[in-house]
C-alpha cells in the first residue's frame, strides 16, 4: 500500500540506489587521522576530534536516481490519489510534452494530470494539472543502518524546498508556463517533501496569491525527528505551502483543484483602461458570463 514520504520510503530509495548515495566523509589533518566515515550527507563541518577541516567526497551523478526515484514515487502516490474521484477517467504521467504550454524537451512536465492515457505529446485540452517535482532525501544515512540518523535541519544537506534555487526554479518555470495562453485554467502544483525556509514563506504565499502557482505541498507529514513543530509548520500564513498528512487530504486538496473554476489573468493594466473595461459589462448577465467577458476583454 502507498504511503506519504517517510523514513521506510527513503530507506527503500537508499536501498535501490545504493552505494551511489553514499558520500566519503574524512578530515583533512595529516596529524589527525581520526575521523572517516560514509554517509549521504556530512553531520559535521569540522573534524569532531581535532576541529580541523573535512573532506567530503560525493558521489557522481547520485542526482540521477535520486530524481527518476522521486518522480517515479511522486506519479503512483498523485495517481492513487485521485482515483479515489476520477479513477479510470484521469491518468498521471511523467514527462508531459505540450509546446502550446512551452513544456517541450528539458521543460517538459515532471507530471501531468491528464484525459489520455499511454502518450507523451499532448494538446493543451488534454491536460488538466501540471506539476513540478522538487523531492529529495530528507534524512541522512549510513551503510547498512536501518533508521536515519539525521533529519536536514541536523545534517549538512538542504533537501527539496528547504532549497531556494529549487523553489526559485519552480517559480520561474510557473511564469514560463503562464506566459502561454492556453496555461490560463490549467493549475501548477510544486511537489517537495519538506517545509520551505522561513525566509521564504511570503515568497510563496505571493506566487499563489498572484495566481502563478496553485500550491506548494509537501508529502511528509513528519521531516524533523526532533525539535520545534516551527520547524514542520502545516502551512504558511498565505496559505502557499501546505505539508500534506494522509492520502485522504491529498485526495481532497486535488479533487478542489481539479474541479475548481479558477483562470489566471495576471498582467500589469492601466487604472483608466481597467475602469473603462469594467464599466462597458453587461451585469445583467450570469456571473460565470460576466467574469468570462471581463477576461476576455482584459486579455485583448
Amino acid at each position: 500500500m502507498l504511503s506519504l514520504w517517510s523514513p521506510d520510503v527513503e530507506r527503500d530509495l537508499i536501498r535501490k540506489v545504493g552505494e551511489k548515495c553514499f558520500t566519503t566523509i574524512e578530515c583533512t589533518a595529516t596529524t589527525c587521522g581520526k575521523f572517516k566515515e560514509r554517509a549521504v550527507f556530512s553531520e559535521h563541518s569540522k573534524c569532531p576530534h581535532c576541529g580541523g577541516k573535512l573532506r567530503v567526497k560525493v558521489a557522481q551523478s547520485r542526482n540521477v536516481p535520486v530524481s527518476t526515484f522521486t518522480e517515479k514515487y511522486a506519479r503512483e502516490v498523485m495517481q492513487a490519489a485521485i482515483d479515489k474521484s476520477y479513477k479510470g477517467s484521469l491518468f498521471v504521467v511523467r514527462g508531459a510534452r505540450c509546446p502550446e504550454l512551452s513544456l517541450t524537451g528539458g521543460s517538459a512536465a515532471d507530471l501531468a494530470i491528464v484525459r489520455r492515457k499511454l502518450q507523451s505529446a499532448f494538446k493543451a485540452e488534454d491536460i488538466v494539472v501540471v506539476m513540478e517535482v522538487k523531492m529529495s532525501l530528507v534524512w541522512n544515512w549510513k551503510p547498512g543502518e536501518d533508521k536515519p540518523s539525521a533529519d536536514f535541519f541536523q545534517h549538512n544537506g538542504r533537501p527539496s524546498l528547504s532549497r531556494t534555487d529549487s523553489l526559485l526554479k519552480a517559480i520561474g518555470k510557473g511564469a514560463i508556463f503562464r506566459s502561454t495562453e492556453k496555461s490560463r485554467r490549467i493549475p501548477y502544483l510544486v511537489i517537495g517533501n519538506c517545509p520551505p525556509p522561513q525566509g521564504y514563506y511570503a515568497k510563496l504565499d505571493g506566487a499563489v496569491r498572484s495566481g502563478l502557482v496553485q500550491k506548494f505541498i509537501s508529502l511528509t507529514p513528519k521531516p524533523v525527528l526532533s525539535g520545534s513543530p516551527v520547524r514542520n509548520p502545516k502551512q504558511t500564513r498565505g496559505g502557499g505551502f501546505l505539508r500534506i498528512d494522509s492520502m485522504d487530504e491529498l485526495s481532497d486538496l486535488l479533487k478542489q483543484i481539479i474541479d475548481g473554476q479558477g483562470v489566471y489573468i495576471g498582467r500589469m493594466v492601466d487604472r483608466k483602461e481597467l475602469g473603462e473595461k469594467i464599466k462597458a459589462l453587461d451585469t445583467d448577465r450570469p456571473s460565470e458570463a460576466v467574469a468570462d467577458r471581463f477576461i476576455e476583454a482584459l486579455l485583448k
